[in-house]
């Protein structure tokens, strides 16, 4: 079993590796030295995706970082749009948002007049705040955030506590996260978004938002400085999808995600598309890729009409990473799915 379990382990890596080298080759990504890393069992499972930390540490060492997004608005708003949807989520940072700040021209200032790159680890010295010179060029466009996450900035489920271990920070850097975001809070208090004027924060406008915490922060800098609603992510992809026009004359949903769990009712796609469904009146038949038993029943109890893993769980992950086995599981589940439909329905 253990030599299995090892072979698994460097089949996942190779894959990882070549899947990263297909990029460089296509240019897709910065060809620098990429990060040697472990495949080994997440300490909390309650992390989901996030358990593995590969993708971070590639990002990393690509020199990603939080203000791509910012730069993809500023090109945006340079081709001409004027309303601009922004999906929260997978930032792999907790920087409050001040990464895409700075790169739509925000300046952010210690107390000795330094200027300071927008990360979290700079939050906590940040003294002033100066909006770009041409923030009326921003004023002309609608911001929507679409989020499915309610927790605020900071605190015990803010932005540092719940989601920065889950991108590989400490206890101690969760602490410094949150003190950061704390602070950064308290400068927006007596900073005007649209100008570099001293102004008090409305109590309206406070970190405790829900939401304010997606995305490392990143919520709470669109909501306070670019003005930004926020709308659920998924009923947002639903409707410009035209899902509830495709739901008419159906008999039957089948959606599903990598792995069904307690996460999965917590704001993630296949709830959202319970939730459409079973007001229209239409069953929702979910398929992950695995199925933690444990949250079965409660899945279940949540309203979809089956619940089905497409790995079976004696299959070795080895061999359920092969395309084309994962290909045959996927169709004999939703088979099965179909079949247990009908024959509930009309058996």
């Amino acid at each position: 079993m253990n030599n299995m379990i090892e072979l698994a382990k460097q089949q996942v890596k190779e894959t990882v590796m070549n899947a990263l080298g297909r990029l460089v080759a296509e240019g897709k990504i910065e060809a620098v030295p990429l990060p040697a890393f472990n495949v080994e069992r997440p300490a909390d499972v309650s992390h989901g995706d996030f358990s593995c930390n590969a993708a971070m540490a590639s990002a990393k060492a690509l020199k990603n970082n939080p203000r791509a997004i910012g730069q993809m608005i500023a090109d945006a708003v340079e081709r001409g749009c004027r309303h601009i949807m922004v999906g929260l989520g997978g930032s792999a940072t907790t920087d409050a948002g001040t990464g895409m700040l700075q790169a739509l021209g925000w300046r952010f200032i210690d107390a000795h007049g330094n200027e300071l790159e927008g990360c979290g680890l700079t939050l906590a010295k940040i003294h002033t705040i100066i909006a770009p010179p041409d923030i009326n060029t921003l004023r002309g466009v609608r911001f929507t955030a679409m989020c499915d996450v309610d927790n605020p900035l900071y605190g015990p489920r803010g932005a540092a506590h719940v989601f920065a271990p889950q991108k590989g920070a400490d206890a101690r850097q969760v602490e410094l996260l949150d003190a950061g975001l704390r602070h950064f809070v308290k400068v927006c208090q007596v900073t005007s978004p649209d100008s570099n004027s001293r102004q008090e924060m409305p109590r309206q406008d406070m970190a405790d938002k829900a939401g304010d915490g997606a995305a490392g922060g990143l919520g709470f800098a669109m909501r306070r400085f670019l003005g930004a609603g926020t709308v659920s992510g998924i009923d947002a992809v639903l409707d410009i999808a035209g899902f509830d026009t495709a739901l008419q004359g159906a008999a039957l949903v089948i959606t599903g995600e990598g792995r069904l769990d307690d996460q999965t009712l917590a704001g993630k796609a296949p709830a959202g598309i319970l939730r459409r469904a079973r007001r229209a009146g239409v069953p929702v038949a979910a398929i992950g890729g695995t199925t933690d038993p444990a949250a079965k029943q409660r899945l279940l109890e949540a309203g979809f009409a089956t619940v089905t893993a497409a790995t079976p769980a004696d299959l070795p992950l080895a061999q359920a990473l092969q395309a084309n086995v994962a290909a045959a599981n996927l169709r004999a589940a939703t088979a099965k799915q179909l079949a247990d439909f009908w024959a509930r329905m009309y058996g």
